[in-house]
């Protein structure tokens, strides 16, 4: 039997986790029940361990996030929000292939209260041990640049508080921010311990954004993003501009993005 002394308990196991992030925009417009069709199916052919919807909904005992677990075959779902809409709820859906604990709902906002930020985090139980998973949605008006800054402090410091380092996280959602803002320098810097999906798995394709078609905002900034812990290697990060017959899900595209875990 050979001994090789760099490596003397044998080659590390390696498995990956995929991670889906969407701004699913409710139950808005007049074809939301033909916008879910799709969104189920473009969730479905990324094939992925964890689906994080905001701008997700709740109809009394029925959540998107529910449905979404059951076209994919995922075991486990939760839904954490109180926005009242005409006859439903909106807020953030997670829907996993591993149990999930309780959501802890954090308000994100300004030092002087303003703003209406949000982040979910539930404790996921991976295969490989604990995945610490935050959905986050930031302000979106455009000069709430100063607020988003604000809220993304207060999210690491939610992370800080809540996450044992030892443990995978996912930061991810719609931060509502184009990468050039503060609040992304703020949740990359070395004193958050957190690190751009994008930049570690260097893809240079066109960024992530709003399409226009629905809410007459245009432009390719990209304002979804999977923020992760260093002990992980994003493998690869897609954009997904799933369109069927002309007609797009959502006012977002999908982001996802496949992490490996040592």
């Amino acid at each position: 039997m050979s001994f090789d002394p760099l490596a003397p308990y044998g080659p590390v196991i390696e498995s990956t986790v995929r991670v889906v992030t969407w701004n699913v925009w409710g139950r808005f417009g007049p074809d939301w029940a033909a916008r879910e069709t799709l969104l189920e199916s473009a969730a479905a052919a990324a094939e992925p361990d964890l689906v994080c919807l905001t701008e997700s909904w709740r109809q009394g005992d029925v959540t998107q996030a529910g449905l979404v677990a059951g076209r994919l075959g995922l075991g486990h779902h939760c839904f954490a929000g109180d926005w009242q809409q005409d006859g439903w709820v909106s807020g953030i859906g997670v829907a996993s292939r591993w149990p999930v604990s309780e959501p802890e709902r954090r308000p994100l906002r300004a030092l002087d209260g303003a703003g209406a930020g949000v982040a979910v985090h539930v404790s996921v139980a991976g295969e490989r041990g604990a995945i610490q998973l935050y959905v986050v949605m930031l302000d979106y008006p455009l000069g709430a640049s100063g607020i988003r800054q604000a809220q993304v402090r207060q999210l690491a410091e939610f992370v800080a508080e809540t996450a044992p380092r030892r443990d995978l996280v996912v930061v991810c959602g719609d931060f509502n921010a184009g990468v050039d803002e503060p609040a992304h320098g703020e949740i990359t810097s070395p004193d958050a311990h957190l690190t751009d999906s994008w930049d570690l798995a260097r893809k240079n394709e066109p960024s992530s954004g709003t399409v226009h078609n629905f809410t007459g905002k245009s432009g390719s900034h990209r304002i979804d993003w999977i923020i992760v812990s260093p002990q992980v290697l994003p493998q690869e990060i897609h954009i997904d501009r799933y369109n069927k017959d002309g007609r797009w899900p959502s006012d977002h595209f999908a982001v996802w993005a496949e992490v490996e875990v040592r």
